[in-house]
């Protein structure tokens, strides 16, 4: 008896030891050499996981100097100024440099006294069930007029992308949530314009209902060739319960939400007040604005 568990553990401590050295190897460092091709398919994917945790400590720990920093210079120079916007005033927004007057998101660019919007990846009209929120809205931030009553205008131009694509300015914007996107909860009324198509619309998004927005009207614009900038002005007035759309002086809606006239286009619902700004309709598309005004008016 004695023999046999001794024969046993002759036989046995050997493939201890080996296995005992497979698993030490297996927990060794493996370096990236592409001339070593002796080690079969594995070799490659422990390579591979090796250099990323290596990588990856690498990257965070240049981030964190980076951070570190950063921290510091903000400490000794202290936090950047937030420009002060006044609201109820005259706006006149020559896009030189961000001033705080639009919330610019997503895809913009400042170049030669000149704001470029877009292109985006998905807009309203891109994404008519609004599951999730539509972006592509540039909300003018100091453009308030108590009364309802103001002038605005804008210079706009198709600058680059997909020619059927549509862009505009908004009329009246009601952000429920105020995360600065259209949802369903949401109030807007819009201009979609497209030039090629010599085409300016009116769209509604009804809140709470769960459709997309609903083509209110659509004419011809008298829009100027491709290439060439057009003016667009917007006046509100009795109370915010009339708009007059003009494209280079030439009025081609007036828009009303309680009564109307043969020739306005009846509105319904209306809200008499609300944020304006510069909106994408569709992706692909990117738009170049210029010298935006927006004027309060007494009632």
């Amino acid at each position: 008896m004695k023999r046999i568990l001794r024969l046993k553990i002759i036989i046995f401590l050997p493939v201890i030891l080996l296995f005992s050295g497979i698993l030490t190897c297996a927990r060794a460092p493996r370096p990236i050499s592409p001339e070593d091709t002796t080690s079969g398919e594995n070799y490659w994917l422990g390579a591979t996981e090796t250099a990323a945790v290596e990588q990856a400590t690498a990257s965070a720990v240049a981030f964190a100097g980076t951070a570190t920093e950063s921290a510091q210079q903000t400490a000794a120079i202290g936090p950047t100024a937030t420009p002060t916007i006044d609201l109820g005033n005259d706006i006149e927004e020559e896009f030189t440099t961000d001033t705080g007057v639009f919330s610019l998101t997503g895809n913009y660019l400042l170049e030669n006294d000149m704001l470029f919007l877009g292109p985006e990846d998905s807009c309203a009209l891109d994404r008519p069930d609004y599951v999730q929120p539509a972006g592509c809205l540039a909300l003018c931030q100091a453009c308030y007029a108590p009364s309802g009553n103001f002038s605005m205008g804008v210079d706009l131009m198709f600058a680059s992308g997909v020619s059927e694509r549509e862009f505009g300015i908004v009329l009246r914007f009601v952000d429920e949530n105020e995360d600065g996107l259209l949802g369903d909860e949401d109030y807007l009324l819009v201009i979609g314009i497209n030039i090629f198509t010599n085409e300016i619309k009116i769209y509604l998004h009804e809140p709470g209902n769960s459709l997309p927005m609903e083509l209110i009207e659509g004419k011809e614009g008298g829009f100027y060739p491709v290439g060439t900038s057009n003016r667009l002005d917007v006046i509100s007035d009795d109370g915010g319960r009339q708009m007059d759309v003009l494209i280079n002086d030439s009025r081609v809606f007036r828009l009303r939400g309680f009564s109307s006239e043969p020739g306005e286009t009846f509105i319904e619902p209306w809200v008499e007040n609300g944020e304006v700004g510069l909106i994408l309709l569709q992706r692909g598309v990117q738009v170049q604005y210029d010298n935006f005004i927006f004027e309060p008016s007494s009632p």
